[in-house]
């Protein structure tokens, strides 16, 4: 099936009508709420997920439920069994702490050919409850049989088709916006929760409790920049000048490129 989602500027306003119209399911029949990965493109990375993961914990998603699968884009052909193998890690981690048996999987363009060889495996698509095919590969059916969300990105016709799916073209969009727009969110929340999201916006955390936390990598191979400093420093908001001589905080880099959580940071504007 097709849908055509036509981008309106009223879209964030409209959702609190909208939400009303569809009826409040009861306690026991509720979608399961799965662990979410995301399948960067090429020359992508986790990171333009960050407005989606934070839009899902808006809506009452754990932080911890949301991660992102970072691999090097340049060289998936050479690389893609290892990163079927990484793929397979997150997914068993992800199933472990959650005590969930599936979780939902979202590829966008080279993304969706990662994604798309990971389902053809039947015992590999067995642990994947949904799938969204973001503005990538077409398909003749569901990758895998799994239920699958196709968006794709500009105005009708769209690129592509992914037959037995529900299609939806995000009317107006470009390509990196259909994985990141709160209209692609709308789709995707709608699809794994059956029904709509209370919001679309990215709700503020409370004054205050600021937690920072991240990862250095190098790019396009989004491994970890080892050896690397990273420091924190806090500034004055409308300058950008520095408040104090030495930095908040300093992280040497290992080969995972994580750093934080910093909890020290003061106030909720930075």
């Amino acid at each position: 099936m097709r849908k055509t989602f036509l981008a309106s500027a009223s879209i964030v306003t409209l959702l609190a009508g909208v939400a009303l119209l569809f009826a409040a399911p009861a306690a026991n029949a509720k979608p399961k709420l799965n662990p979410i990965i995301f399948v960067h493109g090429g020359s992508g990375s986790a990171a333009q997920f960050e407005s989606q993961g934070m839009r899902f914990t808006s809506n009452g998603y754990p932080l911890t439920f949301i991660r992102g699968l970072e691999y090097d884009s340049s060289s998936i052909g050479d690389i893609l069994p290892l990163v079927h193998l990484e793929l397979d890690a997150l997914i068993a981690e992800l199933q472990a702490f959650s005590g969930q048996a599936q979780v939902d999987l979202l590829g966008h363009s080279l993304g969706t050919f990662v994604s798309q060889s990971y389902l053809a495996s039947p015992a590999r698509a067995a642990n994947v409850a949904h799938y969204v095919n973001i503005d990538g590969a077409s398909a003749p059916a569901p990758p895998g049989g799994v239920p699958t969300l196709a968006l794709w990105a500009g105005d009708a016709p769209p690129i592509g088709s992914i037959v037995g799916a529900i299609n939806v073209t995000l009317a107006g969009q470009e390509h990196v916006e259909s994985a990141s727009s709160p209209e692609a969110f709308f789709e995707m929340h709608s699809f794994f929760r059956g029904g709509a999201p209370a919001t679309t916006d990215i709700v503020p955390g409370p004054p205050g409790q600021v937690s920072i936390k991240g990862r250095v990598d190098a790019f396009p191979q989004n491994a970890g920049l080892a050896g690397a400093t990273l420091e924190i420093w806090e500034v004055v908001g409308a300058t950008g000048e520095r408040k104090k001589a030495s930095p908040l905080k300093t992280f040497l880099i290992d080969a995972t490129g994580d750093f934080g959580p910093v909890d020290e940071v003061k106030g909720g504007k930075y």
